[in-house]
């Protein structure tokens, strides 16, 4: 037993169904719907991308670093002086020294 608000609804269902005009925007606007959920989820992958690159640009760069603090300290510990050693890395003799300086503290702890 339907209730007369419901045949009501069901019958204003059936009338805007069958206005084309009102099918076409309806139409058009679950198109342009559709449109901006794509574009979110574009953007949304472009974004994870982005950060998938610099996840690695950033792991390339801490290697490299950790390449080289490996041969300043097995420069270090086979009696190179600070000069030749800065020479051979390209890095200042200041920044050769605090790297060496701050792993002996970390070795001391």
């Amino acid at each position: 037993m339907e209730s007369s608000a419901m045949k009501h609804a069901l019958m204003e269902i059936q009338r805007l169904s069958d206005d084309i005009e009102i099918r076409k925007a309806a139409i058009a606007q679950e198109i342009h719907m559709k449109d901006q959920i794509q574009r979110v989820w574009e953007a949304r992958m472009e974004g994870i991308e982005e950060g998938r690159r610099e996840a690695r640009q950033k792991a390339r760069q801490e290697g490299i670093q950790e390449f080289k603090t490996e041969i300043i300290l097995n420069m270090y510990h086979k009696q190179y002086s600070l000069e030749e050693i800065a020479d051979v890395t390209n890095l200042p003799v200041e920044d050769v020294l605090r790297l060496v300086k701050s792993t002996i503290k970390l070795l001391e702890k």
